[in-house]
């Protein structure tokens, strides 16, 4: 079959027509997940149960503070002379377990006395030091990380047909080399 020789501008103009087209046929299609925002939902946006928990809350703390308040007011107003004065009741353990309170305070006092005057087991210039030095030795791995290779890793099957083949000295030296 013959096609005559087609001229530039009607190749051009065919590609524009089929660009026109396919822009057409684009701007009509429709998705098939809908992608638009959900329904505002009145629950979410308003809070009710939230804004009523707060509220109760605001209520408790007023009425606890309200009646705080009167007991106080009470206490305030009475008199000095309604309020008896007691005298505090005698014991007869009261020197000796004064006496305890006294030892153990020298004991604490003593205790920590030998702590403010003992020398620190781990010198923190000494940590510090070694802290820069494994940083360093950090930085200097994983800077250099990148130059070694990488081998293949093998599966296990793999690594013992090539180690049974590698018995002979001669196959010995053509299996270990790799290739990067």
């Amino acid at each position: 079959m013959f096609k005559p020789p087609l001229h530039k501008s009607s190749v051009c103009r065919d590609i524009i027509l089929e660009h026109s087209l396919h822009l057409k046929k684009l701007s009509r299609v429709s998705s098939r997940i809908d992608n638009s925002s959900p329904k505002k939902m009145t629950h979410v946006y308003k809070n009710s149960k939230g804004k009523y928990l707060e509220k109760t809350v605001k209520e408790s703390i007023l009425s606890t503070n309200k009646i705080l308040v009167d007991k106080l007011l009470k206490v305030s107003s009475r008199e000095n002379s309604t309020c008896k004065s007691r005298k505090n009741a005698v014991s007869q353990s009261r020197s000796r377990k004064n006496g305890e309170v006294f030892r153990i305070t020298c004991e604490n006092f003593r205790i920590l006395n030998k702590i403010k005057t003992s020398r620190p087991y781990y010198s923190s210039e000494k940590m510090k030091k070694e802290y820069r030095f494994s940083s360093t030795l950090k930085k200097m791995i994983s800077q250099n990380a990148g130059r070694v290779p990488r081998v293949m890793n093998f599966t296990q099957f793999e690594f013992n047909n090539d180690l049974a083949g590698a018995r002979s000295s001669k196959n010995f030296a053509a299996t270990t080399q790799y290739e990067f």
